[in-house]
């Protein structure tokens, strides 16, 4: 993938102003109509944002979020005094509420993913627990890890865990766990395809773990830097932005890996930064706040935004400028929640909202369900990948999630599920189909 196209709203937009203003000054009067046909070419045309503000229930950074059904679950962070914070905020999106619950144990930073209608979390700087949290009881369950927790990920029913050069697989079927020890720990773990990346060590290398071969490989990223963030959509791995330890400092680079061609290509963010928070969120890669790694320590405003289907980049400015945000989308809206500013630590939600934009015209996907009505188990076909499932029964409650998936064919196991009518949406509502339980 080539480098995509960023339109800058905001602080381009006052810089093309100025220019105009200058050249307008100059003319006295006398190119009147150049002048104003340079505005209206040079001012960028990008999506309006419209931003609406929430509270979280209490101020704090490094919160980890996830969404299930309608509700978004904010999970511990770092309150004033690098205190950990003991308690999960679920916020129901369309009843505009809020429920508060205890957490087994404090968490900074927390590793969170959604899975199988239930939640796990772990701490980096915690016990070498993952703790459990199931949505459909509201019970808690503590799975033992064989070491820390650095990173925590989700691909194919497997647990992926990786601390200071261990990786460690948990089948969450046959409840193993099995072990990979590295002369170095990695910054970040992404996974997808069948594959699991480890990069941002140093050196610099990227180290590529086959599941169904049960084989590695090695790469090395573009630049070599820390704190670098990472995610994965369908085949693709993005490795995003971080610091360097030369004069370069902060760095706007993304390395995007294809685990389908076995290749590389380069893109980058609309401003060089780390100690950003990134999700994927219907088709589209966000990547909000952060910091520059220099003498100011500047909180940056930047939310870019690229469209995964059209390889295009739309830049916003948030509100408020902050490092350690928390990123989470639900529907058309994403929410960009507490965060750090000169040592405050913000309680503040601002929703962005963008308006419906041009895109690709795709041609009729069609997607299978069979057999319906179904008794223990139920197949999906489609001829789009297929990342995300959940289904809900009539009450509309989240009874089964599946996220982090690959491929076009998945098979559902319904043992678990009572008899009735039950709605699966697919890829966070791209698609949405109804089936029958017996």
């Amino acid at each position: 993938m080539g480098e995509a196209t960023h339109s800058y709203n905001g602080y381009l937009r006052v810089l093309f102003i100025k220019i105009v203003i200058s050249i307008y000054k100059n003319s006295c009067m006398k190119h009147f109509n150049l002048v104003m046909l340079l505005i209206l070419i040079m001012l960028p045309s990008g999506t309006t944002a419209q931003w609406m503000t929430a509270t979280l229930p209490d101020g704090r950074s490094q919160i980890s979020s996830v969404t299930v059904g309608d509700n978004i679950y904010f999970v511990g962070g770092e309150t004033s005094g690098t205190q950990r914070y003991f308690k999960m905020n679920i916020y129901n999106v369309p009843t505009d509420t809020w429920t508060t619950i205890d957490l087994p144990n404090g968490t900074i930073g927390p590793r969170t993913i959604a899975a199988d209608n239930k939640i796990y979390f772990g701490d980096i700087e915690g016990d070498r627990t993952i703790y459990i949290y199931s949505i459909e009881d509201g019970s808690w369950k503590e799975l033992d890890v064989p070491g820390f927790i650095g990173t925590l990920t989700y691909m194919d029913r497997m647990l992926i865990v990786e601390d200071r050069g261990d990786l460690m697989l948990y089948n969450i079927d046959t409840e193993t766990w099995t072990e990979y020890d590295f002369p170095q720990q990695s910054a970040t773990v992404t996974a997808t395809n069948g594959k699991i990346a480890l990069a941002g060590s140093n050196p610099n290398l990227v180290r590529i773990y086959d599941v169904a071969s049960d084989t590695w490989s090695e790469s090395t990223l573009s630049i070599e830097r820390f704190d670098i963030r990472s995610v994965s959509y369908q085949r693709k791995m993005f490795f995003i932005g971080g610091d360097t330890t030369g004069v370069l400092g902060s760095v706007s680079r993304i390395d995007i890996y294809d685990t389908e061609s076995d290749t590389w290509s380069i893109d980058s963010m609309s401003r060089a930064r780390s100690r950003f928070d990134v999700t994927i969120h219907d088709g589209k890669l966000v990547i909000a706040g952060g910091q520059i790694f220099s003498f100011f320590e500047q909180f940056r405003k930047e939310v870019d935004i690229l469209d995964l289907q059209t390889n295009t980049w739309e830049t916003y400015q948030m509100p408020t400028a902050r490092s350690y945000p928390s990123v989470i989308g639900y529907d058309d809206k994403i929410y960009i929640a507490g965060g750090d500013a000169d040592e405050d630590n913000l309680d503040i939600i601002e929703i962005l909202t963008l308006e419906a934009t041009n895109t690709l015209e795709l041609p009729f996907q069609k997607i299978s369900l069979y057999p319906n009505p179904a008794f223990d188990n139920l197949t999906l076909e489609s001829d789009y990948t297929i990342y995300s499932m959940e289904i809900f029964d009539i009450q509309g409650r989240c009874v089964y999630l599946a996220d982090h998936l690959f491929g076009h064919k998945h098979e559902l196991d319904l043992t678990s599920l009572g008899p009735g009518i039950y709605n699966i949406n697919i890829n966070h509502r791209q698609q949405q189909l109804t089936f029958l339980k017996q």
